[in-house]
């Protein structure tokens, strides 16, 4: 995307869609920490432990070709960075609706994505929707250096990439080592 063209940021919605209503476990604490019921630090421990949706700029392939992926990414005209992702794949078809040109995202564990993610990129959680949120690149890097890596419950994402308005109800689980 464009600096012309900016994804909204959380808080901008997308649509009229109904309100908010947690689909799952990791948007319930999401939408406690939007309202000041948890603290942010607490939910970003639980959160680098689940799955996300993944903005993909292309079909990633069956199986995916993990070192061949094209996460969607938006700038803004500061420079900061953000990758997207949503909390769920009901969350994807309000965007792709807006943004067509995106029609693909994975499943993917949010530790592996810390993992993978270049430096100076940030990660924005369900973009454009009242409840998400905007996880600064230097917060992701700090998050980055703490992990104990050699402990990882993940070793790659989702196995299969599918079309976002195919998405199923929920993300995959994560793989285990």
């Amino acid at each position: 995307m464009s600096n012309a063209d900016p994804l909204p940021s959380a808080g901008q919605t997308v649509s009229t869609a109904a309100p908010f209503v947690a689909a799952t476990p990791l948007e319930q604490l999401l939408e406690a920490t939007c309202q000041n019921k948890m603290q942010m630090d607490v939910f970003l421990n639980q959160f680098i432990n689940n799955q996300v949706m993944v903005l993909l700029n292309q079909d990633p392939g069956n199986p995916p070709q993990l070192n061949q992926l094209s996460p969607v990414t938006f700038n803004y005209q500061d420079g900061r960075q953000y990758m997207v992702t949503f909390t769920s794949p009901d969350r994807v078809k309000p965007f792709v609706e807006k943004y067509p040109q995106f029609q693909h995202a994975i499943g993917m564990h949010v530790g592996f994505l810390i993992q993978s993610i270049n430096n100076g990129v940030g990660i924005a959680v369900n973009p454009g929707s009242t409840v998400g949120f905007e996880w600064h690149a230097p917060g992701v890097q700090e998050a980055k250096t703490r992990i104990d890596w050699s402990k990882a419950p993940w070793n790659q994402p989702a196995p299969t990439g599918q079309a976002a308005d195919q998405a199923p109800d929920q993300a995959p689980a994560p793989t285990n080592a």
